[in-house]
């Protein structure tokens, strides 16, 4: 609804809201593997920080756009943001957990994700649906900032006491 809102009835609409969440995961998939070079370079939080607020910050003028193509340039680099979330935030969680419990951590942080998968777009729906789609960009947004905060505070880099 959002990409027609944007291009009109044209005939080739879902092939464009199709590319619209196909180009996330094209950037996702395209700064993973740098992006989990540079954690093992310049530290697994700095790159899990930086990877947030971008994604952050690249969500907010989704909520703006009325061009097609600003809204799939917003939406691949987003997804390359968000190429430096799980990954970094899986290896961070490994390396700070200690060798015997790691099963358990790892177990509790897919289901942890799962649910996310499940509660994300059933709510995402709920506030577009109230609020309109537009609100949705910058209530993730907010989300992602304070992911952020809790990792900025709460979490210590790999090898910090």
């Amino acid at each position: 609804m959002f990409v027609r809102d944007m291009v009109g009835n044209t005939a080739y609409l879902a092939t464009l809201a199709g590319f619209a969440f196909s180009v996330t995961g094209i950037g996702d998939l395209i700064a993973s593997p740098f992006l989990g070079k540079r954690s093992d370079r310049i530290g697994y939080k700095r790159v899990l920080t930086i990877s947030l607020l971008g994604a952050a910050l690249m969500n907010i003028p989704q909520a703006f756009v009325h061009n097609i193509w600003a809204f799939l340039l917003a939406r691949f680099v987003m997804g390359m943001f968000m190429g430096g979330i799980l990954p970094t935030a899986n290896a961070l969680v490994g390396r700070l957990a200690p060798a015997d419990q790691r099963g358990r951590v790892y177990g509790i942080t897919a289901s942890a994700t799962f649910l996310g998968s499940f509660f994300g777009p059933m709510t995402g729906g709920l506030v577009s649906a109230a609020f309109g789609i537009s609100v949705m960009f910058i209530v993730t947004a907010a989300l992602l900032v304070l992911n952020w905060i809790w990792v900025q505070f709460a979490i210590k880099e790999v090898g910090e006491d």
